[in-house]
């Protein structure tokens, strides 16, 4: 045979316990209507209705009286209250079931309330002591009887009473009181009470345990079912898991929280949601996800919290499922950036996902932020350090010619340069020379010296016969020695007087350079120096002939070369007996090139 639990487990047993029957090989307890008379030995009945008990506990002319409905809760309309005369108990005589303004029965502490049929005492029970008391106020714990006994049933009381003594004033026990259902009095069926079930329509009403509710007809106490709870003992209703909990089977007695990474928003369920990538829940019992912050970012659901975005990257709005890398001209250079920064003046970056940017080398520059790349010094400019925001101008005196140098050079000489930025350095201009490296401006030839080509690094003289007195001349134009005419009546420069001499019998030759020709000044045949052409018979110092000038410049004036001898035959003879000499003084004449 099985025996039932609250739990459906079975009990298999050979025979029923005394207190129940047997229904086709299943132990039923018997109606609480039946005397418990198991102590004697007997059973205490063979089925479910009160005419099948042992012995009766109610009886109404004669005959059991019958239960309840299921639902319903069997009262004695009337309890008897018995006793010695040994104490003053006045309060002895019939209780009477007290009833709300519904009908029902009135209770106290889950328990029902009594009352004299004459007097103002009441039976009553008060659960912090906990005692059956029996006196005026169900309020109080005072009273002329009580008895330390908690059955939901006054008639089921167990243990001894005691009588309060106002002389001695003291409690003393009397077992010779009594409390049990008045004989011939029919019973009273009331609803079973909220939170409570009355399964067989007795005097038993059996509260629901935590994790069970009453049904509405109060037969049972039914499990929670799934998303629900009953935390407390004589649940009315289950009470909805609230959101951000759950429960997932029946009979429950609480709830459950949603993990981190999960969450539940409506009261009632069974289960929790997954975070969705983007969001999160960093706590147990979550009634929602939130969103991952800006510069934060989670790219898997059920996440308990989200992912700082690496240097580098950056995500600016909330519930990002992944982070932007940063742009080329931009960075970031820590984790969790909700933005990224433009690289300054002077830096640049040419990849996307920078963490930090770099700076322009050498001979290039960026003036703005958010660069992507670097320019090139223009020609004229240069910068010579890392990370710069300008190129700087070469200073006069220097120049470049190619993008992106890290320097300039110095004009070299012959050259100069007058103003910053040059690409490249002037010739100076003729009459102008310039003899160092690095010149701002030329210097003018000095008088007396010409340059007649640019790019001079130093001027030149001017030749014997010319002559310049002004300063930065390109030429020179004045005749040193004087101006004359040359043979063709053109103006030509005297050069440097020059002196020729020829002893008698000998052939004197008077020549030029190239594009000159002769001037002759003086000439002598004869003799004027005792120590000139000593050989010889001297018989005078003072003789010459006349003839001499015209015809030296017959033979040579305006030629470039000419030969002349000395002789009589080209002379005369200007003093016999003595030797003689030919002398002449010319001078180149011509336009001199300077």
């Amino acid at each position: 045979m099985q025996t039932e639990h609250p739990d459906g487990v079975v009990d298999c047993v050979t025979d029923c316990p005394l207190t129940h029957y047997d229904e086709n090989n299943l132990c039923k307890e018997c109606s609480s209507f039946c005397k418990d008379v198991s102590d004697e030995g007997r059973r205490v009945c063979s089925g479910p209705s009160s005419e099948e008990c042992d012995t009766c506990k109610y009886q109404h002319e004669g005959s059991c009286v019958e239960g309840c409905i299921p639902g319903q809760r069997a009262f004695g309309a009337a309890l008897l209250l018995g006793g010695s005369s040994e104490h003053q108990t006045y309060h002895i005589g019939l209780y009477l079931l007290q009833t709300n303004e519904s009908q029902q029965p009135l209770y106290k502490d889950n328990r029902p309330v009594y009352k004299h049929e004459a007097r103002d005492w009441f039976i009553y029970f008060i659960s912090e002591t906990p005692r059956w008391w029996i006196g005026p106020d169900i309020h109080e714990a005072k009273g002329g009887l009580q008895v330390a006994d908690s059955h939901v049933l006054p008639e089921d009381i167990t243990g001894t009473w005691k009588v309060w003594q106002d002389k001695e004033k003291r409690w003393v026990e009397d077992r010779n009181i009594t409390l049990q259902p008045a004989k011939d009095t029919p019973i009273t069926c009331r609803l079973c009470q909220i939170g409570h079930e009355c399964k067989l329509g007795d005097e038993r009403e059996d509260i629901c345990p935590v994790g069970t509710a009453s049904n509405d007809k109060r037969t049972m106490c039914m499990p929670c079912a799934a998303g629900e709870f009953s935390s407390t003992p004589g649940a009315a209703s289950c009470q909805k898991c609230p959101a951000g909990k759950y429960s997932t089977g029946g009979g429950s007695t609480g709830c459950l929280d949603c993990p981190a990474g999960k969450y539940s928003d409506t009261a009632g369920s069974t289960g929790c949601k997954v975070c969705p990538a983007g969001k999160y829940s960093s706590a147990a019992g979550s009634n929602g996800c939130m969103p991952c912050p800006a510069g934060r970012y989670n790219n898997k659901s059920e996440a308990n919290g989200c992912n700082l975005c690496p240097a580098g990257k950056y995500s600016k709005e909330v519930g990002s499922t992944a982070c932007m890398a940063c742009p080329s001209g931009q960075f970031s250079s820590t984790a969790g950036s909700t933005g990224c920064t433009a690289c300054p003046a002077g830096e640049y970056s040419s990849t996307a996902g920078s963490t930090s940017c770099r700076a322009c080398p050498a001979g290039k520059f960026s003036s703005t932020g958010g660069a992507t790349h670097c320019t090139a010094c223009a020609a004229g400019q240069y910068s010579s350090t890392t990370g710069s925001a300008s190129c700087t101008a070469c200073p006069a005196g220097k120049y470049i010619g190619i993008k992106g140098s890290t320097g300039c050079a110095l004009c070299p000489e012959g050259k100069f340069s007058g103003t910053a930025g040059s690409s490249s350095c002037t010739n100076c201009p003729a009459g102008k020379y310039s003899s160092r490296k690095g010149s701002t401006a030329c210097v003018d030839c000095p008088a007396g010296k010409y340059s007649d080509e640019t790019g001079s690094e130093e001027c030149k003289d001017c030749p014997p016969v010319l002559f310049t007195s002004v300063a930065g001349a390109v030429g020179c134009t004045a005749c040193r020695m004087g101006a004359t005419t040359d043979a063709n009546g053109g103006f030509a420069c005297q050069g440097p007087q020059r002196t020729s001499l020829a002893c008698e019998g000998q052939t004197m030759t008077l020549d030029c350079d190239l594009g000159q020709e002769i001037q002759v000044q003086y000439a002598l045949y004869g003799r004027k120096d005792h120590g000139i052409c000593i050989r010889g018979i001297h018989l005078t110092d003072n003789c010459y002939s006349s003839t001499s000038l015209s015809n030296v410049r017959s033979s040579c004036q305006g030629h470039r070369t000419c030969s002349v001898q000395a002789s009589n035959d080209v002379f005369g003879e200007p003093c016999f007996g003595t030797s003689k000499y030919l002398q002449v003084k010319f001078t180149c004449i011509g336009r001199w090139a300077a």
